[in-house]
């Protein structure tokens, strides 16, 4: 376990020195201060949390706000998972956590959360920290950060930005993903000149990122036609038939297909009931349980990791230790554009 005096030896500073720097009190010279959060950050040092839990006896409320889990082919239990392995290793008894679910397919389930959390018309203090996954549009996205703004919360979002303000981020570069998936695209077409994008509900900022940045790559280094399929708001069997009817009007000169989000499967259904011949490869995002099986079963040829659960964990790791320890947050801690295929998946599922 590290320790204050590991941190004063490594600075080659005094011990009083590091403490004057963690708990911020007293003088320190700027680049003597600028040694010691090296080395905490070094050694990533974890301060006792009982200790200051007796010394402060202060309890912080952070709000996790999240979109229904069993949502997106139930991507977003991952993040949550995360966000509860670093509460729980954190131990620490002066932090509450409470949690709103939104339905990310209707903007008023997401207002109504908000107005919830920040007692829109009541007395009620606002939570200290909140880890929001903005995946609404520009016009929800604008009232969420006018009432952090507001109420001055300290605030991380994850998986997708919060556009227009510097709240710090934990996810995945969107256009880096994209470009990915069409340089995958490109290796793995087997005839077949054109390829497709498909988005399912409504499109957020980050997914229609990845769409733009999948179809500026092909249009790079190809003449081939680009089809976008966008489709909104619909059960998964409605998903499932209306791609079953766009892609059959594209035929058979589809090369391949990028789903954007977590619901590859539904795309490899589809392809299946159309009963096309030619193999016509799918690169998809998320190694979920559904998504691993058709991997592994060749139904889907790519997988494009971007760790949610790993997201969820360095979210709520970095702003619980934010709010008790008074620690810097990143501004920006990016997931690996990771490529999962039949090969290699093993490793990615021990994790």
């Amino acid at each position: 376990m590290i320790t204050v005096k590991d941190i004063a030896r490594r600075a080659g500073v005094s011990l009083g020195t590091v403490d004057r720097v963690l708990h911020n009190r007293g003088k320190v010279a700027p680049d003597t201060e600028a040694r010691v959060r090296e080395a905490i950050h070094e050694l990533s040092y974890t301060p006792n949390v009982h200790a200051r839990n007796l010394s402060h006896g202060r309890v912080f409320v952070i709000e996790v706000l999240i979109p229904h889990l069993q949502s997106d082919g139930g991507y977003w239990a991952e993040p949550y998972r995360g966000m509860q392995r670093a509460f729980a290793r954190l131990n620490m008894n002066n932090l509450e956590v409470r949690t709103s679910f939104f339905n990310r397919y209707n903007e008023q389930s997401f207002v109504d959360c908000l107005d919830s959390i920040f007692n829109v018309g009541g007395d009620a203090p606002a939570p200290d920290g909140l880890l929001v996954a903005p995946v609404v549009s520009v016009e929800s996205q604008r009232v969420l950060a006018e009432r952090i703004a507001q109420r001055n919360i300290a605030s991380v979002a994850f998986d997708s930005r919060l556009h227009g303000t510097d709240i710090p981020f934990v996810g995945q570069d969107p256009r880096q993903g994209g470009r990915v998936a069409g340089r995958l695209a490109k290796l793995m077409r087997d005839g077949g000149s054109s390829v497709a994008s498909v988005t399912l509900g409504r499109v957020d900022l980050h997914l229609l990122e990845r769409a733009n940045a999948f179809r500026e790559y092909w249009a790079e280094i190809s003449s081939g036609d680009i089809y976008d399929l966008s489709l909104l708001d619909g059960s998964e069997e409605e998903y499932r038939d209306e791609l079953v009817t766009r892609l059959q009007e594209i035929g058979a000169d589809l090369g391949a297909v990028f789903m954007t989000n977590a619901s590859a499967d539904l795309l490899a259904q589809a392809l299946a009931i159309i009963g096309i011949r030619r193999h016509i490869p799918i690169i998809g995002y998320d190694l979920l349980a559904q998504n691993a099986q058709l991997l592994r079963e060749g139904r889907i040829d790519a997988i494009i990791s971007q760790r949610p659960e790993t997201q969820g964990y360095e979210a709520a790791h970095m702003l619980a230790r934010h709010l008790a320890f008074g620690t810097d947050m990143d501004a920006e801690v990016l997931m690996p554009v990771e490529i999962v295929l039949p090969e290699n998946m093993d490793s990615f599922q021990s994790e």
